[in-house]
Order: structure tokens, then C-alpha cells, then sequence
């Protein structure tokens, strides 16, 4: 980092707002968590220290475990839980008391439609999602604790179709948990199979987590 002056280009209580900012990266079965260090931050170095991995005997190693989503059972073979989190602090008794950054790799898919279509140089077919080529689902979670599921479909021709209702928290009780620990993008089994039927993984994503932060509606429009 380049500086004219002494001072840190980015003020870290400023830019980090007094904060925590371990980042904690999920590969397999293994948790590597990189600490933040906010004496390198005040000089303007990296803010973080070299990783270590979490043993699961060490102290509060079941939390992070929960928090990254190990230990979730999968749901018809596929893993479930955050692929991209940021955790903040929240009102709830005995919650933490900083904010951190997660990377579950296990619950994203690096090769997709848009980086294996055909035009790029790669043989074969593109990627397909497993419900289709010309179909997609997914859990939207937006403001009023409300989250929508979104079904829709097109053809050759241009015609689009959906259909959204709402989730049911109540009876969806990981959606809101994986949401309330602080969940952008990752996988839940939605429907519950409570009833006997087979619950499917299905994207969700916190579009709060993504909306920029001011009063303004699209478009400048309130």
C-alpha cells in the first residue's frame, strides 16, 4: 500500500467500524481461520494475520463449526448451509460479540452455465443446473423478515413464467437460522420434510445483504 502520508489510506475505525474481522474458510471438513489484526491495520498493512486451523477440540470450536455450516446433515446427497456469510453483532443474548467473514467452499459450484457456456473454448456441453436448462428456483430473503420462493420459466422464444410465493418461517425454521447467523448466499432443503416427502436443496439468497445501503428505491426512486 502506497502512501503519501503516515497515515493509513483507510482509517481502520473507519473502514472496519470498531469491529472483528476474522475470516474463516471452510475447505472439506477442515475450518482455517484468518484473524484480524487490528495493530497491522492501524499501520495500513494487511489487516490479517496468517491462518491457522480450527481443531475441533479447542474452545468455541463447535460455534465457529455451526456458524460455517460443518456439521449440517446434506440434503439428498448435497451439502447444505452459508456458501458466503458475514456475521454481525446482534441484539440476542450470548451472541458475539464481533463481526466475521465466511467462505464455505464446499456449498459453492466453481464451473456454472456462465463460465462453461459454449463460447468459451472448453469441449462439450455447458452446464446445466440439475432442474434444467431453462428453469430456475431460488429463496429470496428480502426486508420485513420475509422470504420469497421463486420459480420460473422460459422457452426458445422469449416467453417467461413465475411464480413467487411466500416461505413460511415458521415451518422453515433453518432458513431463518442460516439467515439470522448472517447468511448472503448459500443452500437450504426446502420444502421441510416433515410430512414424509423429500425436501430439495435450493439457493438462497439474502438480497438485503446486497442492497446498497440508502433510503432510495431502484432508481433513485423512493
Amino acid at each position: 500500500m502506497s502512501s503519501t502520508s503516515d497515515e493509513a489510506e483507510f482509517p481502520p475505525e473507519e473502514f472496519f467500524d470498531r469491529d472483528n474481522h476474522d475470516v474463516h474458510v471452510v475447505l472439506g471438513e477442515r475450518l482455517f481461520t484468518f484473524p484480524f489484526n487490528r495493530d497491522k491495520a492501524a499501520e495500513g498493512g494487511v489487516p490479517w494475520d496468517q491462518p491457522h486451523e480450527i481443531s475441533f477440540d479447542e474452545k468455541g470450536a463447535r460455534r465457529a463449526q455451526e456458524a460455517v455450516g460443518l456439521g449440517l446433515p446434506p440434503v439428498g446427497g448435497v451439502s447444505v448451509g452459508p456458501a458466503i456469510s458475514a456475521i454481525s453483532r446482534k441484539p440476542d443474548p450470548g451472541s458475539a460479540h464481533g463481526t466475521c467473514y465466511v467462505i464455505n467452499t464446499n456449498n459453492l459450484r466453481l464451473r456454472t452455465p456462465w463460465t462453461a457456456a459454449e463460447w468459451s473454448e472448453e469441449e462439450g456441453d455447458a452446464l446445466e443446473p440439475r432442474w434444467g436448462k431453462n428453469r430456475m428456483e431460488a429463496l429470496l430473503a428480502g426486508p420485513q423478515g420475509r422470504v420469497v420462493h421463486v420459480a420460473v420459466r422460459w422457452d426458445d422464444a422469449g416467453t417467461c413464467k413465475a411464480n413467487a410465493q411466500l416461505v413460511p418461517l415458521a415451518q422453515n425454521p433453518e432458513i431463518w437460522f442460516q439467515l439470522r447467523n448472517g447468511l448472503i448466499a448459500g443452500r437450504v432443503g426446502y420444502p421441510p420434510a416433515a410430512d414424509g416427502g423429500k425436501a430439495q436443496t435450493i439457493p438462497l439468497v439474502n438480497v438485503t445483504s446486497l442492497t446498497p445501503d440508502s433510503e432510495d428505491g431502484p432508481g433513485g426512486q423512493p
